[in-house]
């Protein structure tokens, strides 16, 4: 029996020593599973920290997006009234170029009248000399050119400053419509 009893000796020997074996091994197992367990907690708590930061970063994102719409909506009316403002200049200066156009032809007029009234005529009753014993003054017999004109530019600016009935005018084009008016 002494064999038998060796051998049991020796199987619970080897046993015992697998069973320390797994000890250890389980300890450090536990170890190491602690810290995972410590930083998965850790991670739980950077994760809701970067729950937090998602949210407030949507919530700004939803405030920039709003204030982008109605900056976009104010700058649509900027735009518009700037068009509109532009029409209107440009029709101005359309009006102002006739007016210069027909001031010019006017001066030239003027200019060929006056030479015409200064060149002097030789009447029948003339002096030897050749110049005549009366002369009229042909500028107080000409009508002046500027007269018309004048009341033309003040009836187109008139009527280009005029705001329509049914379109409201903004703080710009009042602020130019009184400008314009005041230049009258």
């Amino acid at each position: 029996m002494s064999a038998v009893l060796d051998m049991t000796i020796f199987f619970d020997l080897a046993i015992t020593i697998l069973l320390v074996i797994t000890i250890v091994y389980a300890v450090k197992l536990n170890k190491k599973l602690s810290v995972i367990r410590d930083a998965r907690d850790g991670m739980g708590d950077v994760i809701s920290e970067f729950s937090g930061s998602v949210d407030r970063a949507e919530q700004g994102l939803s405030k920039i997006s709003a204030a982008t719409a109605e900056s976009s909506e104010k700058l649509k009316q900027q735009i518009g009234t700037a068009d509109r403002i532009a029409d209107d200049l440009a029709l101005l200066e359309k009006r102002a170029e006739l007016a210069a156009d027909r001031l010019e032809g006017l001066i030239a007029e003027a200019r060929d009248q006056t030479r015409a009234a200064h060149v002097p005529e030789v009447s029948r009753g003339a002096n030897p000399g050749g110049i005549p014993a009366k002369m009229s003054s042909p500028m107080k017999e000409t009508k002046n050119p500027f007269q018309d004109l004048s009341s033309e530019i003040k009836r187109d600016i008139g009527a280009a400053t005029e705001p329509a009935q049914d379109d409201p005018l903004s703080e710009e084009q009042n602020r130019l419509l009184k400008v314009l008016q005041d230049m009258r």
